[in-house]
């Protein structure tokens, strides 16, 4: 063991900074008894000279226990302090006074930045939550999550879709080719005749519907809620009836149904829904759809008989499968291979301003590309014929027989014959895994959950499978993303570490470990208050578990979030700054230095070998120690780790037992036990409990007051400081160097004079 110097300083008297010119503290703190500055809010540093930056909830730290993390932080751990401002310098892709949002991409049409490109209203998650729905008219609070008001995404508006807003949707349709399909019917019925009803579509509110709506009033209502509806035609079931509600005590003569039929929105239609807190109504009323019904989609209708609900069975494709979508403009290019013509129709086949290829102008006789590579090559042709009918349809008995592949998608979702799936597919492409568009030449993209996306219950989103995460673009060429700086991934699903966000950069600029929220808890210090962390080490189940519930909506950011775990020496979000010695303030008095009890204990009788243990220290661990290792033997150890520098270790029986053993550091389970004390010197503050491997023997680490045997075993925290520049100088994060305040020098890391450039010494001023 080195001696150890005394702990009273060489001088009676402490001084603040700044004392021969004033104020005090830079004129921005107060000036303690001990000589310390203690800062005015905004302003830190041992000369309250610095300024602080706004904090924020951090993108990445370390857990503090199982599940919990995304503390508060400067610029939240996504940027760099200005200290003469307080101004936080973002990283790439964060905005905001404490970088604490993920803004919305997009530019302007002079190319500065311009979130959702004009195109697009820019929202936080939890006002998406609040003043949206789901397709299917849900509403969902998005309130607890970390990220509820961190991540901001665009709600486009119609055309425009992307992550920018910058693309445009195609008109979609029906293929013409198909035959047999039915368009979605919906059923409405309300019984009452006082009030108005809302309906909701998409989410979005119809007009009000009164009570004694006629079947147009009913269209218009349903067609106010905008473009996803579409034109409808209404029915009702009682054909003579002009009211669309009928009274409680109605006969069956008189009870009507409102039947809805969706003409121009096809495929996966969302259910109407009754809007209770935006309705007047005074009455009941009942919707019924077969997404959210299924067979139970029936409503009791006119003289006793049953208004059953109908499914959609007719494609809804961009540009009617017979097309490319042109997203740049919005526009459909339709096919014309194999002089096969396609253009725009009136969304049945027949000629018309919809835009989007529904109207066969030829016979069509095969799928479309080139004769000798239908689909691309990267599809089937499903329907495909050795001839045709008049109408260009395949006859029954046409059929090739060799059209199917196993890889090929989509298949039937039903147990029909084949010839029946292809003759409701004729020339249909069903393209391969990873393709997609009508001839299968467009690549598909991975998928990921989404960046932002409406919830899909209270406090729960992110579950979402989009491509790219909904956050990059699809190359459809090479089936790559393309994705903001600031992520990556092949679906971009994951945060870059800092440096890796410039082009050309490395993760934690070279000098530091890139590790997701779920490895960074790993690190966390199960020590209550302690300030260090831990690298997972073998053998050991350090910190804590986070994002071990794929169901807990707050941590869904386990594998998604990653920070930087800098090297030594390195220090900031992005590990730029170079890191200054640390150690106690000087000035402060009447500190304890940490200490740490140790009780090691053996069972075997044999002589030559009853056991042997390892300690573990901030990620280092000592050689194999033998069961009867002295103190000496055990300091010395410890003592040759990087992280430790000096500390004192002693070996006592416990009192009050009858039988002691030999003073060693284990025990044998028959003898009087006996206590390592292990009191730690240049390690300032709560310190990290030790840990052990052991083999052959039982070890028990006392910390943070903890005790045993009668208070035989004790421990206490470490109450001293462990501050950059001992608090006593100012830290200079290019060189990582300190300039001391006046009166103050290298130290021991003791209090007394040394070689550590650390501040942590006061000088004998005269």
């Amino acid at each position: 063991m080195r001696p150890r110097a005394a702990l009273l300083l060489p001088l009676a008297g402490a001084i603040c900074p700044d004392y021969e010119t004033l104020p005090y503290c830079s004129g921005h703190g107060d000036c303690s008894i001990s000589g310390r500055c203690d800062c005015w809010a905004g302003w830190r540093g041992g000369s309250c000279a610095e300024r602080t930056c706004p904090m924020g909830r951090a993108w990445s730290d370390i857990a503090t226990a199982t599940d919990t993390a995304h503390a508060m932080a400067e610029c939240s751990n996504r940027g760099l302090c200005d200290r003469t401002t307080g101004r936080c310098v973002c990283g790439v892709g964060f905005e905001g006074s404490a970088c604490q949002r993920m803004g919305c991409q997009g530019t302007s049409d002079d190319g500065l930045p311009l979130g959702c490109s004009g195109h697009g209203e820019c929202l936080s998650l939890r006002d998406l939550a609040r003043f949206e729905y789901d397709k299917w008219s849900q509403r969902f609070l998005y309130e607890t999550p970390w990220d509820a008001e961190a991540i901001y995404g665009c709600l486009c508006t119609f055309p425009y879709t992307g992550p920018a807003c910058t693309t445009r949707t195609c008109p979609e349709g029906d293929d013409p080719l198909t035959s047999g399909q039915v368009n979605e019917v919906q059923l409405l019925s309300c019984i009452g005749f006082e009030g108005k009803i809302v309906l909701r579509f998409a989410g979005q509110p119809s007009k009000e519907i009164a009570w004694d709506a006629s079947p147009k009033d009913v269209e218009r209502a349903i067609e106010a809620t905008g473009t996803a509806v579409g034109d409808v035609v209404v029915t009702f079931t009682k054909s003579d009836a002009t009211k669309l509600c009928y009274a409680p005590e109605a006969d069956e003569a008189d009870i009507n149904v409102a039947q809805i039929e969706f003409r121009t929105v096809f495929g996966d239609v969302p259910p109407l829904t009754f809007d209770e807190a935006s309705s007047s109504f005074e009455g009941t009323v009942e919707t019924r759809s077969v997404a959210t019904h299924g067979e139970l989609a029936v409503l009791r209708a006119t003289d006793g008989q049953y208004a059953a609900a109908v499914q959609a069975t007719k494609e809804r494709a961009a540009c009617a499968g017979r097309g490319l979508c042109e997203e740049e403009e919005g526009e459909c290019a339709c096919f014309t291979s194999n002089f096969e013509l396609f253009t725009s129709s009136d969304l049945y086949g027949g000629p018309g301003l919809h835009g989007d290829c529904g109207h066969p102008m030829s016979v069509v006789t095969m799928c479309p590309g080139a004769e000798d590579a239908l689909c691309s090559g990267n599809g089937n042709c499903l329907g495909r014929c050795r001839d045709g009918d008049a109408d260009g349809r395949c006859v029954e008995s046409e059929f090739s027989k060799d059209l199917f592949d196993d890889d090929a998608t989509p298949f039937p979702s039903y147990h029909a014959p084949r010839k029946r799936w292809q003759a409701e597919k004729p020339f249909q492409c069903a393209c391969k895994q990873g393709w997609t568009g009508g001839d299968c030449s467009l690549m598909l993209c991975p998928r990921a959950p989404a960046w932002f996306s409406y919830p899909s219950r209270d406090d729960k989103a992110h579950d979402a499978l989009q491509e790219c995460a909904g956050m990059g673009v699809c190359d459809r060429t090479t089936g790559m993303c393309m994705c903001p700086p600031h992520l990556t991934g092949a679906a971009c699903e994951r945060l870059q570490c800092p440096g890796a966000d410039i082009s050309g950069g490395f993760p934690c600029n070279g000098v530091g470990r890139c590790m997701s929220m779920r490895e960074l808890a790993l690190r966390g210090d199960t020590t209550e208050g302690s300030p260090a962390h831990h690298l997972p080490f073998p053998g050991l189940d350090y910190g804590f578990a986070y994002g071990s519930d794929n169901d807990n909506g707050l941590t869904w950011d386990a594998d998604r979030m990653y920070g930087c775990v800098c090297d030594e020496g390195y220090a900031g979000y992005d590990c730029t700054e170079k890191a200054c010695p640390t150690g106690d303030d000087p000035g402060t008095r009447d500190q304890l230095n940490e200490l740490q009890s140790i009780a090691c204990k053996y069972t075997s009788s044999s002589t030559d070998f009853a056991g042997r243990f390892q300690l573990v220290f901030r990620e280092q661990s000592t050689v194999w120690l033998p069961y009867n290792s002295s103190a000496t033997q055990i300091e010395k150890a410890l003592e040759s780790l990087t992280t430790v520098g000096t500390l004192s270790v002693t070996i006592k029986h416990a009192s009050g037992y009858d039988n002691p053993g030999p003073l060693q550091a284990c025990y044998h389970k028959d003898n009087t036990p006996t206590i390592i004390a292990v009191q730690f010197e240049t390690e300032h503050s709560n310190v990290p409990r030790m840990m052990s491997l052991t083999d052959s023997v039982s070890v028990r680490v006392y910390a943070d007051g903890e005790s045993g045997f009668g208070g035989d075993a004790t421990s206490h925290a470490g109450t001293t400081e462990e501050e950059p520049c001992s608090n006593r100088g100012l830290c200079d994060k290019v060189t990582g160097q300190c300039t001391c305040f006046h009166g103050y020098g290298m130290s021991n890391g003791l209090g007394g004079r040394g070689t550590i450039a650390d501040c942590g010494y006061k000088l004998e001023v005269v």
